[in-house]
């Protein structure tokens, strides 16, 4: 840990930008994929589909933003084993929560597709390594960030840290030659469908950090431009999935505009002591809830939705549900998940180290 740490103010412009991913994944969800993609709601919205369809592009904005935050962590942290208490700590406590309350809801509706051992491998985070029946559709990404986790714990305990860089490049590079001859053992250890969304944003933390070079620079054009061709890719491969048309030129363009703002927000952020006013304590409060929000939000939404239509109003469900998946993550992240991580953070993580370790 860098003795200035502790002196580095909070990155404000990445907790309305965490919000604003899982807001468009919610309302892919219950706007386009719930209803007209697979069958999962009731109630059509035609008024937000046409807008709704491109909300997956939230998950991508979230592993760049993984990629900014993780590679930032282990700045910080001076062993393997410190950064995966750390992540242990921010990932468990809020989906142990979730991940039981939409087992048990289902389960008692009658809609539940996932047995009580497949929810017990669920519970242990690692449960999808195996192929386990998710409880939620949106754990799969979740795995995806564990593997990046191991990667870059294996990263810290190897010192590779000094040189991140070249540690990324050389897994970029080994990452395409495993795509590229279809060996899957290297490429699932590479995390070869999504390693480029985690270079992308350790590279704009880079430049963030550092500055910019030429070998920054060279790093985020190579990364960034793998990461809108697999969104143009993905786009052309939903068109067919759903039968509805996609414009990939359209999905590539707001993939643009996630990396315009992670080069122009660092400029807009004021100085630290904006870390104590009123609209700051909000934007922290949007990222805390984040994290809930996007675990509870699919399964539990649709129920909803399918209980309160047709008796009311389209506008008056999507505005209700919504209003009711951000008023449980709340609940969630202030009465559960937030007195868990201080307590754990007492018992396994030291001071100084217990507020860098968790906060990102």
């Amino acid at each position: 840990m860098q003795p200035n740490d502790s002196q580095r103010p909070r990155v404000l412009w990445l907790d309305p930008l965490r919000f604003v991913a899982a807001l468009a994944v919610m309302l892919y969800h219950f706007g386009f994929r719930g209803y007209a993609a697979d069958s999962l709601s009731v109630m059509p919205y035609p008024f937000l589909a046409g807008l709704a369809k491109y909300g997956f592009l939230g998950v991508d904005l979230f592993f760049l933003i993984s990629g900014f935050v993780i590679l930032m962590t282990a700045e910080r942290t001076l062993t393997a084993r410190a950064f995966c208490v750390s992540r242990a700590i921010r990932l468990y406590p809020a989906f142990l929560v979730c991940c039981s309350i939409t087992f048990v809801t289902k389960a008692l509706l009658g809609e539940s597709n996932t047995s009580l051992t497949e929810y017990l491998l669920n519970m242990t985070l690692v449960g999808g390594l195996t192929g386990v029946h998710y409880v939620a559709g949106v754990y799969w990404s979740l795995i995806v960030e564990l593997k990046f986790y191991i990667l870059m714990a294996l990263i810290i305990r190897f010192d590779g840290v000094k040189r991140i860089e070249t540690v990324y490049w050389l897994w970029l590079v080994a990452a395409a030659a495993s795509s590229a001859i279809g060996w899957m053992p290297l490429k699932i250890a590479l995390i070869g469908g999504f390693a480029h969304y985690f270079v992308a944003g350790g590279a704009l933390y880079l430049i963030h950090r550092r500055g910019v070079s030429t070998g920054r620079i060279g790093l985020l054009t190579i990364s960034g431009a793998w990461v809108l061709w697999s969104v143009y890719g993905h786009t052309l491969q939903l068109q067919t999935q759903f039968s509805t048309r996609f414009s990939p030129l359209l999905a590539c363009v707001i993939a643009s505009g996630f990396f315009v703002v992670f080069l122009g927000a660092p400029y807009l952020q004021r100085e630290r002591r904006s870390d104590s006013s009123r609209a700051s304590r909000f934007l922290v409060l949007l990222g805390a809830i984040t994290y809930p929000l996007y675990l509870v939000h699919e399964d539990l939404g649709y129920i909803l939705i399918n209980w309160l239509y047709p008796a009311f109003n389209a506008h008056v469900v999507l505005v209700l549900t919504i209003v009711s998946m951000l008023t449980l993550s709340y609940a969630i992240q202030k009465f559960i998940e937030a007195p868990a991580m201080r307590i754990l953070k007492d018992r396994f993580v030291k001071t100084p180290a217990r507020k860098l370790l968790v906060q990102p």
